[in-house]
């Protein structure tokens, strides 16, 4: 197949634009944006296949056509350059992939596979008996008919059932005689069985269309059995049945990530410098500025805030191809010129005095030495105009010793129409100092213009790049839920590594001086989350490379963190944040925005995450803040105080979100509340409710803990279809599950999907064996659960009391508290008579902001999933920032009061900071 190239000699392609929001990832290019929107716009004209179309992508068409839209041809077609081609094909298969969070794409592998069995005994990808190969894979059996005198040859393929047809069918292939010989073309029923009988048999019995037909072949009655579970293959193709269609809405996307300009597109003059500022790691860093002149940009208004918006797309080539696709997305605020000591809010925010002239939009790109071609596409959205250049630039070797940026390379002008730049490679470039014209070899000279000032604040931006050979990482310990003793390694590199100091939960616990870098740590009997940071320094105390491991946080952890700017440091003109993203599992990161205060920055769509944001001439007490989006719009976000008078501050500015399900008198979900109905006390301190939303279209994260012990015997079978019943009704497209079993100890039997067929997977086949580890299976989900925000809910089913736990029922109950996670507790038979055990179910679904329920008969589960389900869709957010600064890690309570009389409101009882 022929995906997207990998890391080779390329180009550097980028691409600034308007506002809009676009998925992230790697997107293709298109000719010309108006004649592919015209594709997307409406039924698609017939497609024809260009002339000088390179063979292999002619394969490719031919390869995936039962797979492909007519759309999709459409849009693939319209491409004239191999390298869009080879994006095309990457997001083709990438949208189709059954299972994200794996690193194979199975049905792309499983399509392949089929090819080459396809080829080997057809010749060809194209016959029918070729296609359906494809569609369906291997049959169980194949039938040849031998009645020669009755009906024509038939090839006809039995199945017992497949993922997308779940019931037994047979496809039916009849010799074509209009083709080649032996060639076949599939029947389908609606034809009738005519169009199967010999001309011999037709002539002698002109009436005999039905199945009385074959009584003259011996083998009659079988073929008659296939042709009774033959399917129509149109009909189920037509309604979405047999292959994965994931849309053209991708489409949408793809074309929106053009270069191209569109037809009769407005100039808008800008300058572009690139610089080469340092390195990480073997990677040199280019950072590229974009200078717009203020006049020319036009501000958008949102009732009182002016403000520029301008999106930024690069994609980076080598050899003409695809290395990587980035993208950008500025929103800043259109001030006028303020007085000299006046700091600006973000970047490129009001600038000072001498530069507000300008509008400079700063990215950075981590790339390999070589040769590139820079591609730059802007617009300014608020007046649709557009800027656009191609050149080539030579990515220099920078050493550790370059501690400062070089002087850029300037674009003199806009060039009209996307009319490419000269290359301006040098021999000052190659040494890691680019060419300098215009207003950049003003800046270094030194003179008093506006681009020496924007230089200057890229200068110190730029001073926190660790351009050393310095680096750290510590060494992840098994998986799964860790207490007591453990060992933590760290392997340091780098001649200027004096000592690695290690803390624990943000307290210093060692200081090593010499290898071997590790430390023993006591995480206490009881599971908790744990961080522990290593810091490599220099003699003097300096630090040079640090990293950071977060224990028993789950395998969906979802955080982001500030490196840069660092609490404690003073910044005058300009910082460089950077921040580190841990992405749950089988999940990709949407966006991640930067704000100064309350202003937004910059959005980006790719690592590596760091944007540079100029402070104002003065020192001023402010803080930058980032947050992180998942596609669902989950986010999390850390904040940093910049020069704070006193060292070291952070301000944690998580939000406290309380899922709150309100019922009335008969128990039923009270629906049409506001905020204003809605009292929300801390610790008996009112708060401030900041986010106030009914839920019902919010993601759902549920999972079914389901006891498979021994005495589950009896009930197991029908507690399997309530549960899969639970699913069929609760799990809707936004929404994830997870089943995990547990007898003597728990089991992950499916992973969170959406994908229901999965979940009856996972549910097939369970024997009830063993005893009843019921407090480490509360404990084992709630870390499954780790790092999962926003709705989340453990249904927990059990008949009985625990057996050989390791952990206790207080570890159970303090984790289950800490991770406020909704327990559904679900005592079946003789439970609810044990006081011990009912009292620990009721007490953790209490705890929790759940409910408990106690039952004598299975079949009562199915309403009491739909009761749950209810609940889960008829729930309010409240959200709060809470009014108790700092962490003193004890319990605080929540409690939530209506105003209107006749309601119970149900939430958590409190959480822990």
């Amino acid at each position: 197949m022929w995906g997207a190239p990998r890391r080779r000699l390329g180009r550097l392609v980028l691409i600034i634009a308007g506002p809009t929001l676009l998925a992230a990832g790697s997107l293709g290019l298109l000719t010309s944006l108006a004649p592919l929107h015209s594709l997307l716009a409406g039924p698609p004209p017939p497609a024809a296949i260009p002339a000088d179309l390179d063979p292999k992508y002619r394969t490719w068409l031919e390869e995936v056509a039962p797979l492909m839209s007519e759309r999709e041809r459409q849009v693939f077609l319209s491409l004239n350059r191999d390298y869009q081609r080879d994006d095309f094909i990457q997001r083709f298969w990438a949208v189709r992939d059954p299972f994200p969070q794996t690193p194979q794409n199975e049905l792309r592998d499983a399509w392949e596979e089929r090819l080459k069995m396809a080829r080997e005994r057809f010749g060809n990808v194209v016959e029918d008996r070729a296609r359906m190969l494809l569609v369906h894979g291997e049959p169980g059996h194949v039938f040849r008919s031998r009645c020669a005198e009755t009906v024509l040859p038939l090839e006809i393929w039995a199945y017992d059932r497949t993922p997308r047809i779940r019931r037994s069918f047979a496809l039916v292939f009849v010799a074509d005689s209009g083709a080649a010989r032996g060639r076949y073309r599939l029947w389908a029923p609606s034809e009738g069985l005519a169009s199967l009988l010999t001309l011999q048999t037709r002539a002698a019995s002109p009436a005999a269309t039905d199945l009385s037909a074959l009584n003259g072949c011996p083998e009659g009655s079988e073929i008659a059995g296939y042709l009774s579970q033959a399917i129509d293959e149109a009909q189920l193709e037509a309604r979405g049945q047999l292959l994965p269609k994931p849309g053209d809405e991708w489409l949408s996307g793809f074309a929106a990530a053009s270069t191209d300009l569109p037809p009769g597109a407005e100039a808008l003059p800008a300058e572009v410098e690139i610089s080469f500022p340092g390195r990480t790691g073997s990677r040199t860093v280019v950072q590229g500025l974009v200078r717009v002149p203020r006049e020319a940009a036009s501000p958008q208004r949102l009732e009182d805030h002016a403000f520029y918006n301008f999106l930024v797309d690069g994609e980076v080539l080598r050899k003409d191809e695809l290395f990587e696709h980035f993208r950008y997305r500025f929103n800043l605020p259109a001030a006028p010129a303020q007085p000299p000591g006046t700091p600006a809010t973000a970047a490129a925010a009001t600038p000072p005095p001498a530069a507000t002239a300008e509008i400079p939009l700063v990215f950075q790109r981590y790339l390999r030495p070589g040769v590139y071609t820079l591609v730059l596409k802007l617009e300014d959205t608020g007046g649709k105009r557009y800027f656009r250049t191609e050149r080539e630039i030579e990515v220099p070797v920078v050493t550790a010793a370059a501690t400062a940026p070089a002087a850029p390379t300037a674009d003199a002008a806009a060039l009209p129409e996307g009319q490419a730049a000269p290359a301006q490679a040098s021999g000052a470039a190659a040494a890691g100092q680019a060419t300098a014209t215009g207003p950049a070899a003003a800046a270094a000279a030194g003179q008093s213009t506006a681009p020496a000032l924007t230089a200057a604040a890229l200068r110190e931006a730029n001073k926190s790049i660790r351009s050393g050979d310095e680096s750290l990482r510590l060494l992840a310990p098994p998986d799964g839920l860790l207490t007591g003793s453990i060992r933590i390694d760290a392997v340091a590199t780098g001649g200027a590594i004096d000592h690695v100091r290690f803390l624990l939960d943000g307290r210093p616990e060692l200081t090593k001086r010499r290898p071997p870098f590790s430390v023993d740590l006591n995480l206490g009997q009881q599971p908790r989350t744990h961080v522990i940071r290593a810091v490599a320094e220099t003699a003097d105390g300096k630090s040079v490379a640090e990293d950071q491991l977060v224990l028993n946080a789950g395998p969906h952890r979802f955080g982001v963190r500030l490196l840069e700017p660092q609490s404690g440091k003073h910044y005058t003109t300009s910082l460089r944040a950077e921040a580190a993203v841990e992405i749950p599992e089988g999940e990709k990161l949407d966006r991640l925005e930067f704000y100064r205060d309350d202003s937004l920055v910059a959005t980006l769509y790719q690592p590596p995450w760091t944007q540079i944001i100029l402070v104002g001439d003065a020192p001023k007490l402010s803080y930058v803040r980032a947050v992180a989006y998942l596609p669902d719009g989950n986010s999390t976000e850390d904040l940093v105080l910049v020069n704070s008078p006193t060292a070291g501050e952070r301000i944690d500015v998580q939000m406290v979100e309380l899922y709150t399900t309100v019922t009335d008198h008969r128990g039923h979900p009270a629906a049409g509340l506001a905020r204003d109905d809605f009292r929300v006390y801390e610790d008996g301190v009112e708060q401030s409710v900041r986010r106030f939303e009914k839920v019902q279209d919010l993601p759902i994260y549920a999972g079914v803990l389901l006891d498979t012990s021994g005495s589950m015997v009896e009930n197991l079978q029908t507690a399997v279809q309530a549960a899969l019943r639970f699913f069929q009704t609760i799990i809707q497209p936004k929404d994830r599950a997870a089943v995990i079993t547990f007898n003597g100890q728990p089991n992950l039997a499916v992973r969170f999907t959406n994908d229901r067929e999965v979940l009856a997977g996972g549910l097939a086949g369970l024997q009830a064996d063993g005893n009843t580890a019921l407090y480490d299976s509360i404990i084992y989900a709630l870390y499954y659960f780790g790092g999962v925000r926003g709705k989340r809910a453990i249904v927990l089913l059990t008949d009985g009391k625990d057996e050989g736990s390791r952990f206790r029922y207080t570890d159970a109950l303090e984790y289950a508290k800490h991770s406020g996670i909704a327990f559904y507790t679900i005592g079946l038979g003789q439970i609810a008579k044990q006081p011990d055990i009912h009292m620990k179910l009721v007490q953790i679904a209490a705890e929790t902001g759940g409910r408990s329920y106690f039952i004598d008969k299975v079949l009562d589960l199915a309403g009491i999933y739909r009761s749950i389900e209810t609940e889960l869709r008829s729930q309010y957010l409240l959200a709060y920032q809470s009014s108790k600064q700092g962490n003193d890690g004890k319990f605080r309570t929540v409690e939530i009061k209506l105003a209107r009389s006749g309601l119970e409101a149900r939430t958590v009882p409190g959480y822990y900071p």
